[in-house]
């Protein structure tokens, strides 16, 4: 078995330091461990050449590859991203890096990383490679888990929702009483054409009336579910979405002053700074050009899907289709933050994941480490001894 990497040693040995000498007679004690396949002692030599060191990127990547034959995956993914981070364009660095992240099933960042090897000098054959060994390795996964999941499979039991599908369930069901509602006391608002997007009764904001900013308060604060409602930043200024930019700004100055905590004397100053947080935080993203087209598509999309997923709205009068256009704009953003929120979940748990092994193996390596000074010792101590009962009297 061949070394991990190797380097070139000075062309005159004499003009050497003597830490140079002894980081590379570690490093060949390391790589000839490793041809061995005695990964610990491997690891072992190389630590103590990094410690001489630690800028050396070869080392990383030997001690890296070593590290993923002896089980230390997250160590082995550590060493791989101090080799990127040394030296940005070291080829093997990228394929330890790839090889690490897919001996932790992950796969997606495995083929990322490959993708970037393409692009470098010299890396686009070795990471063609890389990326089908790591196309087998992840259908080979995936079999397994299917065939272990056939075998292993319990009878189907119907679980309680996740305490987030309950908050969702009772949002919609808020959405569609509380465009009741707005039907019932808002009577003299104008309609909304079919081809427009909904559009949200408006407080008149020219009075600074304690009625109008008790009102907005609550409607951005303290109604229930209102974090989910402010998702959709329009709703949040109370704007149609085509709207363009010099409206949203003169929206967001008088909104924003209407409930600025510092303006007026607000009985909950607390929940006056939130309304007002949330009302900057909606201007901020509508903005940005990019964030604003998004979202204008989104809604227009929930408008569409109206028609599609509610095929009474055809029958339906003006009204009614106020209710069902309010409840889809409000329900594709509360999707996309729930999915969101799932993505950040696991990533958490898989962080978690990683962090348990990774404390696995650090206690494992240190048992292995004083059991090996351990012996050491009482091998030192034996030795002493025997040269002691030998010595000339």
């Amino acid at each position: 078995m061949a070394p991990p990497d190797d380097e070139k040693k000075g062309d005159n040995e004499y003009f050497r330091e003597e830490w140079e000498v002894q980081r590379d007679r570690l490093k060949s004690n390391g790589d000839n461990a490793y041809k061995k396949g005695d990964y610990l002692t491997a690891i072992l030599h190389y630590d103590e050449a990094i410690t001489l060191d630690p800028e050396n990127v070869i080392l990383y990547s030997n001690r890296s590859a070593s590290y993923l034959k002896h089980s230390h995956k997250s160590k082995s993914l550590a060493d791989a991203r101090k080799c990127i981070e040394l030296d940005p364009k070291f080829l093997k660095g990228y394929s330890r890096l790839a090889t690490s992240l897919a001996s932790l099933g992950r796969f997606s960042e495995a083929r990322a990383a490959y993708k970037k090897l393409q692009k470098l000098d010299g890396g686009f054959d070795l990471a063609e490679k890389g990326l089908e060994e790591c196309h087998l390795l992840e259908k080979r996964k995936q079999g397994i888990e299917l065939e272990k999941k056939n075998r292993m499979a319990p009878p189907p039991v119907k679980q309680a929702p996740p305490p987030e599908d309950v908050l969702l369930d009772d949002f919609f069901s808020d959405v569609e009483n509380a465009a009741s509602e707005t039907k019932k006391v808002n009577i003299s608002h104008p309609k909304v054409a079919i081809n427009k997007p909904t559009v949200f009764h408006v407080e008149n904001l020219d009075t600074f009336s304690p009625v109008g900013q008790s009102r907005q308060i609550e409607r951005l604060v303290t109604i229930p579910n209102a974090e989910w409602k402010n998702l959709n930043p329009f709703y949040v200024l109370q704007l149609s979405h085509r709207n363009d930019i010099q409206e949203i700004s003169k929206r967001y100055r008088a909104l924003s002053l209407f409930v600025h905590p510092d303006k007026h004397d607000f009985s909950n100053k607390q929940h006056a700074q939130l309304a007002f947080d949330t009302i900057n935080r909606s201007y901020q993203t509508l903005k940005d050009d990019d964030k604003r087209r998004h979202i204008v598509q989104l809604i227009d999309q929930a408008i569409k899907n109206v028609e599609l997923d509610d095929p009474s709205s055809k029958t339906s009068d003006e009204d009614d289709l106020q209710t069902l256009r309010e409840k889809h704009v409000f329900k594709i953003f509360a999707d996309i933050e729930r999915r969101r929120r799932d993505v950040d979940i696991r990533k958490r748990k898989q962080d978690l994941r990683e962090k348990q092994a990774e404390d696995e193996e650090n206690k494992k390596l240190k048992q292995e480490r004083d059991f090996e000074k351990k012996w050491n010792t009482r091998l030192e101590s034996r030795i002493g001894n025997w040269r002691d009962f030998h010595k000339p009297s």
